[in-house]
């Protein structure tokens, strides 16, 4: 449903956001949303990681800190339709900057940020900072703003296959 009545009667378009957008599930999420009948009108709030201020010494994270991953948009998405960009979503001023876009906050939040496995085993701090402080504070704007249609938005949490391992599930041909 990409419109909604808020609490003034008025309709609101869906705005959708999408933490860890620069990876590979996040940019087959946008594609997919805006490839459903139902989502063809959503706005999109794409976010990935920007630098981070984690400063742990630590060689392997060294290049993880440096890294900055920009999002691409779906072909086709009108560029007032969304948003990139690079935030560190260990910082709550990061999270701050995907709630106060141009598109106002999300009404549908999709949390796909992460450090998966080895990275996280490697570096507890970081681990915990990324998976577990990020998403906290993610929840708590979450709580903080109203979406466009007056209430909370949806939060959808996933998981990887990093978690049980073994090969990649197919990949359905709705996506191609």
């Amino acid at each position: 449903m990409p419109v909604a009545i808020n609490g003034n009667g008025a309709h609101a378009r869906e705005v959708v956001l999408i933490t860890g957008a620069g990876g590979w599930l996040g940019g087959v999420l946008a594609q997919v949303i805006r490839r459903d009948p139902a989502y063809t009108d959503a706005q999109l709030i794409l976010a990935d990681i920007g630098k981070s201020s984690f400063t742990r010494p630590h060689e392997a994270y060294r290049i993880l800190i440096n890294l900055t991953v920009e999002p691409k948009a779906p072909k086709g998405v009108a560029e007032d339709d969304y948003v990139t960009l690079k935030a560190d979503l260990g910082e709550p001023s990061g999270v701050e900057a995907i709630f106060t876009t141009k598109l106002g906050p999300p009404s549908v939040i999709y949390c796909l940020h992460g450090i998966m496995s080895r990275g996280a085993e490697d570096n507890f701090d970081l681990g915990m900072k990324i998976n577990i402080d990020s998403t906290r504070y993610v929840l708590e704007a979450a709580r903080k703003y109203q979406s466009p249609n007056g209430g909370p938005p949806k939060f959808v949490f996933t998981s990887s296959i990093a978690v049980f391992g073994g090969p990649l599930v197919c990949i359905h041909a709705w996506y191609r």
